[in-house]
């Protein structure tokens, strides 16, 4: 199965992270959706093994690198 989701993150989104006993990570990055007042969070979760984290962070990395480059940061 293929599911592809595109979520604008903010700059003051809350991340969080949990660790679970098997030493899966849970990440979730989310915001209050604002407008209907009832406190709805839009986000997404990820369920992440070591390996996966690590990968992760690598992309990540590789991206803000990339970001600053270009900036000239």
């Amino acid at each position: 199965m293929n599911l592809t989701t595109l979520m604008d993150v903010p700059a003051d989104a809350a991340i969080s992270y949990e660790l679970y006993a098997d030493r899966a990570l849970e990440l979730s990055i989310g915001r209050n959706s604002g407008s209907s007042g009832i406190g709805l969070v839009q986000g997404v979760s990820l369920a992440l093994g070591e390996e996966a984290v690590t990968r992760l962070i690598d992309k990540l990395t590789e991206g803000l690198h990339e970001i600053r480059a270009e900036t000239g940061r």
